[in-house]
């Protein structure tokens, strides 16, 4: 996990406020290019299980593709964690402040979103890179974390959508079984805080 911590180390220096972009950021394109190794070092070395902090004990909630489907559209819900592979993530770059949440079962998809950045707007499988060969807006993610150095982390994932400041929160805090994910203004609580754990 050397490799990997060296890697965190470079890119969680700092926390950029949420933005626009609409458009991609400038020098995505370098970036692309100079990640090549480390990425394809962390798509094959790297899998994480993304647990809810809402319930700890036992086997709490982690983040899931609804059914294991991979048709763009299938819904993102929480449901009881057991390291299936539609239970299973990458954490990619896309840029130097933020990341693709990409599934292990269907690598051509990642957790996005349609639509505005508002609050209720519910979360969905979407393709990673679209038709002109672009990380989508909506499928990417600001990671706000202060220990994403080790093997077990915690985080919240912000959107850099405009009107931004919208995280992944789970409804009300609802522990419930198949609950679809959401966006919605980010405020710290445990709804919205996630256990990243490498497996």
């Amino acid at each position: 996990m050397m490799k990997t911590a060296m890697w965190m180390s470079s890119l969680f220096g700092v926390v950029l406020a949420a933005g626009c972009m609409s458009e991609p950021e400038p020098g995505d394109e370098e970036l692309d290019v100079e990640l090549t190794e480390t990425e394809s070092e962390l798509q094959s070395n790297v899998r994480v299980q993304i647990k809810s902090m809402i319930n700890t004990s036992g086997a709490g909630m982690c983040l899931d593709i609804a059914g294991g489907g991979s048709a763009i559209g299938t819904p993102i819900v929480q449901y009881p964690c057991h390291r299936g592979l539609n239970q299973q993530w990458k954490i990619v770059p896309a840029s130097l402040t933020n990341f693709q949440i990409v599934s292990i079962a269907h690598p051509t998809r990642c957790v996005a979103f349609e639509g505005p950045a508002a609050n209720n707007t519910l979360l969905r499988l979407a393709a990673c890179v679209d038709a002109t060969g672009l990380k989508p807006s909506p499928t990417r993610w600001i990671l706000d974390s202060s220990d994403l150095l080790n093997d077990v982390s915690h985080t919240a994932f912000r959107s850099p959508v405009t009107p931004g400041n919208k995280c992944i929160d789970v409804a009300s805090g609802l522990n419930w079984e198949s609950l679809w994910m959401q966006l919605y203004g980010c405020h710290g609580g445990y709804n919205q805080k996630w256990e990243l754990r490498h497996y």
